[in-house]
């Protein structure tokens, strides 16, 4: 037995937690979750700017960004994109710390720019980026002011 052990090491794999290789606590699903974390504001550059449009674009756009309390993982999209017209898929992602948040409705920044720098729980849908405009691999697209709140 062990003469075999020393022959045929075991090889050193990603465990693998039912088809998805992310720690059980980590793992969510596309559809609406709940996340706690840090809700901050970043200048980024802008893509239209960088693509070389002469029309006033400003250099940097603010974007707002979820720096998780816990990372999460998220599978990849293979088995819900039906549709044979997109061809967007995004693949497994793991040990997400920080990602950006989609706001549905411009009016979520106004209402809610006095909780940036501040832990907020944030309900949203996650997904993968599929635009030049995500900036991080896996986005939290919020609807409604009332899914950013306090952490209380």
């Amino acid at each position: 037995m062990l003469f075999s052990a020393l022959l045929c090491p075991m090889p050193a794999v990603a465990t693998d937690y039912g088809g998805v290789k992310c720690p059980p606590e980590q793992y969510r699903t596309y559809g609406i979750e709940t996340l706690v974390g840090t809700m901050k504001e970043e200048p980024r550059p802008n893509p239209r700017y960088e693509e070389g449009y002469d029309n006033g674009e400003e250099k940097f756009w603010n974007y707002w960004f979820l720096y998780l309390d816990e990372p999460i993982c998220l599978p990849d999209n293979l088995d819900i994109v039906s549709n044979p017209d997109i061809d967007f898929t995004g693949e497994e992602e793991h040990d997400v710390k920080v990602m950006q948040l989609g706001m549905m409705d411009g009016e979520i920044y106004k209402k809610r720019k006095d909780l940036l720098g501040k832990r907020v729980v944030v309900t949203g849908e996650l997904d993968h980026s599929q635009t030049q405009y995500h900036l991080t691999k896996i986005l939290i697209f919020v609807k409604d002011p009332d899914d950013i709140k306090p952490v209380r």
